[in-house]
Protein backbone atom coordinates (compact mmCIF):
# COMPACT_ATOMS: atom_id res chain seq x y z
CA UNK A 1 0.00 0.00 0.00
CA UNK A 2 1.56 3.20 -1.01
CA UNK A 3 2.07 5.20 2.31
CA UNK A 4 1.45 8.79 1.05
CA UNK A 5 -1.55 7.81 -0.32
CA UNK A 6 -4.38 10.55 0.30
CA UNK A 7 -1.95 12.82 1.33
CA UNK A 8 -1.09 14.83 -2.09
CA UNK A 9 2.22 15.94 -3.49
CA UNK A 10 2.74 18.50 -0.56
CA UNK A 11 2.41 16.14 2.31
CA UNK A 12 4.14 13.36 0.43
CA UNK A 13 6.66 15.61 0.43
CA UNK A 14 6.65 16.43 4.17
CA UNK A 15 6.31 13.04 4.99
CA UNK A 16 9.37 11.95 3.23
CA UNK A 17 11.64 14.97 4.41
CA UNK A 18 10.24 14.08 7.83
CA UNK A 19 11.22 10.07 7.26
CA UNK A 20 15.00 11.33 5.65
CA UNK A 21 15.53 13.50 9.14
CA UNK A 22 14.61 10.48 11.24
CA UNK A 23 16.97 7.92 9.89
CA UNK A 24 19.81 10.12 9.68
CA UNK A 25 21.01 10.23 13.68
CA UNK A 26 23.26 12.92 14.61
CA UNK A 27 27.07 12.01 14.66
CA UNK A 28 26.41 12.15 18.47
CA UNK A 29 24.43 9.45 18.29
CA UNK A 30 26.49 7.27 15.58
CA UNK A 31 29.34 7.87 17.88
CA UNK A 32 27.99 7.48 21.19
CA UNK A 33 28.94 10.90 22.16
CA UNK A 34 26.81 13.05 24.47
CA UNK A 35 25.39 15.80 22.29
CA UNK A 36 26.51 18.37 24.46
CA UNK A 37 30.13 17.22 24.30
CA UNK A 38 29.84 16.94 20.31
CA UNK A 39 28.40 20.64 20.35
CA UNK A 40 30.70 22.36 22.47
CA UNK A 41 33.60 20.31 22.89
CA UNK A 42 35.00 19.69 26.12
CA UNK A 43 36.87 17.17 28.77
CA UNK A 44 37.00 13.21 28.54
CA UNK A 45 38.39 11.24 31.22
CA UNK A 46 39.71 7.88 29.98
CA UNK A 47 40.18 5.06 32.09
CA UNK A 48 41.99 1.97 30.93
CA UNK A 49 42.86 -1.28 33.65
CA UNK A 50 42.66 1.27 36.07
CA UNK A 51 44.23 4.19 34.82
CA UNK A 52 42.93 7.53 33.72
CA UNK A 53 44.10 10.63 31.40
CA UNK A 54 41.81 13.46 30.48
CA UNK A 55 41.66 14.42 27.26
CA UNK A 56 40.40 17.91 25.58
CA UNK A 57 37.58 17.49 22.97
CA UNK A 58 37.17 19.66 20.06
CA UNK A 59 33.77 20.99 18.30
CA UNK A 60 35.58 21.97 15.40
CA UNK A 61 37.46 18.39 14.81
CA UNK A 62 34.25 16.38 15.99
CA UNK A 63 33.23 15.53 12.36
CA UNK A 64 37.28 15.18 11.29
CA UNK A 65 38.31 11.51 10.06
CA UNK A 66 41.30 13.44 7.77
CA UNK A 67 43.95 12.90 10.60
CA UNK A 68 46.86 12.15 8.87
CA UNK A 69 49.08 8.54 10.59
CA UNK A 70 51.85 10.64 12.47
CA UNK A 71 55.53 9.98 12.68
CA UNK A 72 55.38 7.79 9.61
CA UNK A 73 55.90 9.83 5.90
CA UNK A 74 56.20 7.69 3.14
CA UNK A 75 60.75 7.96 3.09
CA UNK A 76 60.04 6.13 6.81
CA UNK A 77 61.12 2.61 6.99
CA UNK A 78 59.14 0.27 8.29
CA UNK A 79 61.25 -0.88 11.47
CA UNK A 80 61.21 2.83 12.66
CA UNK A 81 60.10 2.48 16.11
CA UNK A 82 57.19 5.23 16.92
CA UNK A 83 56.95 4.17 20.61
CA UNK A 84 58.44 1.66 23.17
CA UNK A 85 56.15 0.28 25.76
CA UNK A 86 56.41 -1.37 28.84
CA UNK A 87 53.98 -4.81 28.61
CA UNK A 88 53.62 -7.22 31.56
CA UNK A 89 54.18 -10.91 31.64
CA UNK A 90 51.35 -13.26 30.36
CA UNK A 91 51.18 -16.90 30.24
CA UNK A 92 54.03 -18.07 27.76
CA UNK A 93 55.51 -14.63 27.37
CA UNK A 94 57.72 -12.95 29.63
CA UNK A 95 57.63 -9.23 30.75
CA UNK A 96 59.25 -7.15 28.86
CA UNK A 97 59.14 -4.53 25.94
CA UNK A 98 56.26 -4.08 22.85
CA UNK A 99 57.63 -1.78 19.70
CA UNK A 100 55.47 -0.12 17.94
CA UNK A 101 56.88 0.42 14.62
CA UNK A 102 56.32 2.35 11.33
CA UNK A 103 55.27 -1.14 9.74
CA UNK A 104 53.46 -1.37 6.77
CA UNK A 105 49.98 -1.00 5.15
CA UNK A 106 47.31 -3.09 4.52
CA UNK A 107 47.37 -5.23 1.33
CA UNK A 108 44.98 -3.19 -1.42
CA UNK A 109 43.21 -6.15 -2.31
CA UNK A 110 43.11 -8.78 0.99
CA UNK A 111 43.23 -5.91 3.56
CA UNK A 112 45.30 -8.09 5.54
CA UNK A 113 49.50 -8.43 6.24
CA UNK A 114 49.40 -5.00 7.35
CA UNK A 115 51.34 -4.39 10.83
CA UNK A 116 52.55 -1.45 12.94
CA UNK A 117 51.46 2.25 12.82
CA UNK A 118 50.57 2.38 9.65
CA UNK A 119 48.40 -0.65 9.51
CA UNK A 120 46.66 1.20 12.85
CA UNK A 121 46.00 4.08 10.69
CA UNK A 122 44.79 2.35 7.56
CA UNK A 123 42.65 -0.18 9.41
CA UNK A 124 41.50 1.01 12.43
CA UNK A 125 41.70 4.87 12.61
CA UNK A 126 37.98 5.52 11.95
CA UNK A 127 37.41 3.37 15.18
CA UNK A 128 39.71 5.54 16.78
CA UNK A 129 38.57 8.81 15.80
CA UNK A 130 34.59 7.67 16.80
CA UNK A 131 36.01 6.88 20.39
CA UNK A 132 37.87 10.51 20.36
CA UNK A 133 35.08 12.32 18.49
CA UNK A 134 37.36 13.09 15.58
CA UNK A 135 40.10 14.45 18.29
CA UNK A 136 43.28 13.94 18.47
CA UNK A 137 42.79 9.90 17.88
CA UNK A 138 46.32 9.16 18.02
CA UNK A 139 47.00 10.26 21.49
CA UNK A 140 43.96 8.21 22.54
CA UNK A 141 44.73 5.52 21.08
CA UNK A 142 48.34 5.00 22.39
CA UNK A 143 47.60 5.98 26.19
CA UNK A 144 44.95 3.31 25.63
CA UNK A 145 47.63 0.65 24.46
CA UNK A 146 50.15 1.48 26.66
CA UNK A 147 47.67 1.02 29.70
CA UNK A 148 46.78 -2.63 28.28
CA UNK A 149 50.24 -3.57 27.89
CA UNK A 150 51.20 -2.42 31.24
CA UNK A 151 48.14 -4.36 33.24
CA UNK A 152 45.97 -6.23 30.77
CA UNK A 153 42.74 -7.95 31.56
CA UNK A 154 44.20 -11.12 29.49
CA UNK A 155 46.81 -11.89 27.10
CA UNK A 156 45.88 -15.20 25.04
CA UNK A 157 48.26 -16.78 22.92
CA UNK A 158 47.09 -16.28 18.94
CA UNK A 159 47.66 -19.01 16.40
CA UNK A 160 50.03 -16.49 14.48
CA UNK A 161 52.42 -16.50 17.27
CA UNK A 162 50.76 -13.16 18.55
CA UNK A 163 49.86 -12.29 22.30
CA UNK A 164 46.36 -10.70 22.28
CA UNK A 165 46.43 -8.39 24.84
CA UNK A 166 43.27 -7.24 26.34
CA UNK A 167 42.08 -4.50 29.16
CA UNK A 168 38.33 -2.88 29.54
CA UNK A 169 37.80 0.65 28.91
CA UNK A 170 35.65 3.56 30.48
CA UNK A 171 34.74 6.88 28.77
CA UNK A 172 33.71 9.45 30.54
CA UNK A 173 32.08 12.86 30.56
CA UNK A 174 31.16 15.28 33.59
CA UNK A 175 31.83 12.51 35.38
CA UNK A 176 29.49 10.28 33.60
CA UNK A 177 30.47 7.14 31.46
CA UNK A 178 29.06 7.26 28.39
CA UNK A 179 30.75 4.47 26.51
CA UNK A 180 32.77 1.33 27.47
CA UNK A 181 35.01 -0.98 25.09
CA UNK A 182 37.89 -2.85 25.24
CA UNK A 183 40.88 -2.04 23.72
CA UNK A 184 43.03 -4.94 22.36
CA UNK A 185 46.58 -5.29 21.77
CA UNK A 186 48.32 -7.97 19.63
CA UNK A 187 52.07 -8.66 19.72
CA UNK A 188 54.38 -10.75 18.18
CA UNK A 189 56.57 -12.79 20.43
CA UNK A 190 59.60 -12.82 17.80
CA UNK A 191 60.80 -9.14 17.79
CA UNK A 192 58.09 -8.18 20.55
CA UNK A 193 56.53 -5.79 17.84
CA UNK A 194 52.88 -4.49 18.43
CA UNK A 195 51.06 -5.64 15.69
CA UNK A 196 48.17 -3.29 15.80
CA UNK A 197 45.80 -1.03 18.59
CA UNK A 198 41.90 -1.34 17.97
CA UNK A 199 38.62 -1.23 20.28
CA UNK A 200 37.13 -4.27 20.47
CA UNK A 201 33.47 -5.54 22.16
CA UNK A 202 35.29 -8.50 24.35
CA UNK A 203 38.29 -9.85 25.47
Amino acid sequence: MNRFRGLGAIGAIAMLIVSTIVASPANAEELNVPEKLAKSGGTVEMVVAGQSKSFEISPRNFDSQKTAVPYCSYKAKSGTIVRTYSRAGVSGFGGSKAYLKCGKYDNEKTKRDGWGLRHIGDGHKKAWESKAGGSDWFEMMQFATKSTLKNPETGIRQPSDNYLYCAPVELKYNGKVYDRFKTKVPVRHKGQILMSSYPGEKC
